[in-house]
């Protein structure tokens, strides 16, 4: 009866053993897909969680967001449509450079500097209702990304901050970030 008993609990042990083996490698198989069909659009998700109406403008409505020059001279064409359509569902429009922000929505500054030949200077100061997005992925491995976010409302209005995340089962999971740096 001893080796009887033995005997099963060898094989209870093995099932469950072998039942263990197949989640890990069912595991493993939904963490290298679920990568690889959506790590780069859930990474260009992860701008949401820094916009200035989540960080340091909580409750602010802003009608627009352009993406930075440097962003627009660091990312692929891939990314920055990625991107574009993150950012499209928190703003209405979402400009691609400086020069397609219109005139209306930049707040000017007139300054008359002694000496110079031009009697008045127009200095952007803002944006009214918008802001600038930079977003810059500083390193790319696999399963993991950190990337540095700020934007810019004004002359007093901006924020950065760098981040690290790493990708657990397709999602983009933040494990660290710096400190906000506002000015």
């Amino acid at each position: 009866m001893t080796r009887n008993t033995s005997s099963r609990g060898r094989r209870r042990t093995a099932v469950w053993l072998a039942i263990l083996a197949l989640a890990v490698v069912d595991l493993l198989w939904v963490q290298f897909s679920s990568y690889e069909l959506t790590a780069e659009y859930a990474a260009a998700e992860t701008i949401a969680e820094f916009l200035p109406q989540n960080i340091h403008f909580p409750g602010a409505r802003f009608d627009f967001a352009c993406i930075g020059e440097r962003t627009l001279s660091v990312l692929s064409q891939d990314w920055l449509n990625k991107m574009e359509e993150v950012l499209g569902g928190h703003f209405a429009t979402v400009y691609r450079g400086w020069d397609e922000i219109p005139e209306e929505r930049k707040i000017i500054d007139q300054t008359n500097e002694p000496g110079l030949a031009e009697p008045s200077l127009d200095t952007v100061i803002g944006l009214e209702c918008g802001c600038v997005i930079d977003w810059e992925i500083k390193n790319w491995g696999f399963f993991w990304f950190r990337a540095r976010y700020s934007d810019w409302e004004g002359r007093l209005a901006a924020a950065e901050r760098t981040a690290v995340f790493v990708c657990v089962l397709g999602r983009w999971i933040k494990i660290w970030q710096s400190a906000l740096v506002m000015a």
